[in-house]
């Protein structure tokens, strides 16, 4: 299905929760905590290894979802694609009907879209700083940034995948929101933004005031009337 038609299919799930079923449409699924990152901002990665739901759980999962009027599936961890049955997973889900949304630091993602990239509708790739030494500082990871980038490249030979940076605002790239943009703009993908989760005892010290996280809204209000390709909603 072209991108057009999945993006029509998707405005029409829309109208219809709205105004007729009020009732959801998005499975958001943490299908693991396990991490490959160690971010200074996240703490998932100190979770470790919980227990997970295994390949037939899961599908059992998503059909009951199916069945009960949910059309997107959304994965997300820790890092999902450390999941080694992703691609069976995301391609049943397809298969019944559910839009794909994956998301991912990226860190594995130019060895596994060639499986996945098919079977998707979105994917999500977590860049926090335009400067690669930097980003892979904040992550706990060496050359996390240069294989995301690659990731997002290989991504973009399915043309029917929407494809999207997410970066995190905190006190360590408070000022790169423009650069992140530009690095949006580059690559010729959107990037949404959002506020940091504070986590007490762990990340507070990266915090922003309220009144930075006013300066943020400005700024990426700027951002969007200059025309970058900033995918929050001004309301947002």
């Amino acid at each position: 299905m072209s991108r057009f038609m999945r993006n029509l299919r998707f405005l029409c799930q829309m109208l219809n929760m709205r105004f007729r079923t009020h009732r959801p449409i998005f499975l958001s699924h943490m299908i693991t905590s396990r991490c490959d990152c160690k971010c200074v901002f996240c703490h998932y990665w100190r979770l470790g290894k919980k227990v997970e739901m295994n390949t037939d759980q899961v599908q059992k999962m998503l059909k009951d979802a199916w069945d009960s009027g949910f059309t997107d599936y959304v994965v997300w961890g820790g890092e999902p694609l450390l999941r080694g049955d992703l691609p069976k997973i995301l391609s049943y889900a397809n298969r019944i009907g559910l839009d794909n949304t994956v998301i991912t630091n990226g860190n594995a993602l130019k060895g596994m879209i060639g499986e996945i990239g098919g079977d998707l509708y979105g994917l999500i790739v977590s860049l926090d700083h335009p400067n690669p030494a930097s980003h892979d500082g904040l992550r706990g990871c060496n050359g996390i940034f240069r294989r995301a980038v690659q990731g997002i490249e290989g991504a973009k030979e399915f043309d029917h995948v929407n494809i999207f940076i997410n970066c995190v605002i905190h006190k360590g790239n408070m000022g790169y929101l423009k650069g992140m943009a530009q690095l949006a703009e580059s690559l010729g993908v959107k990037i949404t933004y959002e506020m940091m989760e504070v986590v007490k005892g762990y990340n507070e010290h990266l915090a922003l005031t309220p009144r930075e996280v006013r300066e943020a809204a400005y700024e990426l209000l700027r951002l969007k009337e200059e025309g970058y390709p900033v995918a929050n909603s001004s309301s947002y």
